[in-house]
């Protein structure tokens, strides 16, 4: 394949993705992809192709629907294709995913964080909620200051009726979601395992205030990822263990606005299982071991509390604690620069 420069050369793809391995050749009007040597390494076969991106996957168009090759030319089906035993809202199911296994929340399993069909992605606020309960917002000036100490309840109800957006299903964002998020920071099309930095505004600026120079905080690295995932305030999430503690106010988890005492997850919030007994959160957090994926708790701390999950960050589950038996029946994440004197939340 040959392109052209804006001066009118003809340039080689070979010459302008010069560290590719894979490059898009055509032959008898059919695309295909052969090395820096010209071997065929997937054969023309394709109606559209596109070169590799910087992520190690090129683009493939046969009869009108769009496919992926990696950089060794392979497809999906040419990978393992494993049978996975899913919870599907109390019924386990043999699933066969073809190359990857869909994250929870894009799927049906309630408990698991789902909604009630398949989608194919969510939106999340980039910045923490800015604004008032009656008009939330998700912005990063120079001073947008996050908002805070609301109770619970205040939060939810603003999200679901006040989100200045307008966005259809918004709503308090779940642990599972929060998961989604953390996952694909971590991988390559994040920053490939390289830690975020934390935001330590002492007057609690989204994006640090400066989230433009600030993008070493960002879930991407640059300008276009998530901010505030650390620092900041901690957030509240729609998840918790209903042992029926209140927890700093009203409750959307209630039957009558005092008490978390709704046992069946929505696709607006995930219950989780707490042993009644001594409701401690690593007797809490042991009943979801290899139960609960992809909410990034479980799967990615060692136990239900302290500095124990990746990068030593904080691993609080819900439950009784110390001193303060009331107030944790529902998550918080993302660590605080107040040491959790607000609480305000992501909106999905």
């Amino acid at each position: 394949r040959r392109y052209l420069s804006k001066e009118g050369e003809i340039i080689d793809n070979k010459d302008i993705f010069k560290e590719s391995n894979l490059l898009a050749y055509e032959e008898n009007g059919k695309w295909g992809f052969i090395d820096r040597q010209e071997n065929i390494k997937v054969d023309a076969s394709y109606d559209m192709v596109t070169e590799l991106n910087s992520y190690g996957y090129a683009g493939i168009k046969k009869d009108g629907k769009w496919g992926v090759v990696d950089k060794d030319g392979k497809t999906p089906s040419d990978m393992q294709t494993p049978k996975t035993a899913i919870n599907v809202n109390g019924k386990i199911e043999e699933t066969t995913y073809n190359y990857y296994r869909p994250h929870p929340a894009f799927e049906t399993d309630l408990d698991q964080g789902g909604w009630v069909k398949k989608i194919t992605g969510i939106w999340i606020g980039k910045f923490e909620a800015t604004g008032t309960t009656s008009a939330v917002t998700t912005i990063s000036t120079t001073n947008s200051v996050a908002l805070k100490y609301k109770t619970i309840g205040e939060f939810w109800n603003a999200l679901k009726n006040n989100f200045k957006a307008g966005t259809t299903e918004s709503h308090m964002i779940k642990n599972s979601e929060c998961g989604a998020y953390i996952y694909l920071a971590e991988s390559k099309f994040g920053r490939n395992e390289v830690a975020i930095t934390a935001n330590n505004n002492s007057n609690c600026y989204t994006g640090d205030g400066a989230y433009k120079t600030n993008q070493d905080q960002s879930t991407t690295g640059n300008i276009y990822g998530i901010y505030d995932t650390i620092g900041g305030i901690s957030e509240y999430v729609a998840g918790y263990i209903p042992n029926e503690r209140s927890a700093n106010g009203n409750q959307f988890a209630s039957t009558d606005g005092t008490n978390n005492n709704k046992t069946n997850s929505t696709q607006y919030s995930t219950v989780y299982k707490y042993d009644s007994t001594i409701d401690t959160l690593q007797g809490n957090y042991k009943l979801s071991i290899n139960k609960v994926f992809g909410d990034a708790i479980c799967e990615t701390s060692t136990t239900g509390s302290g500095y124990t999950s990746w990068k030593t960050c904080c691993s609080m589950f819900a439950g009784s604690y110390p001193y303060i038996p009331a107030y944790l029946p529902f998550f918080c994440r993302g660590s605080s620069n107040l040491d959790g004197n607000g609480n305000f939340l992501r909106l999905w």
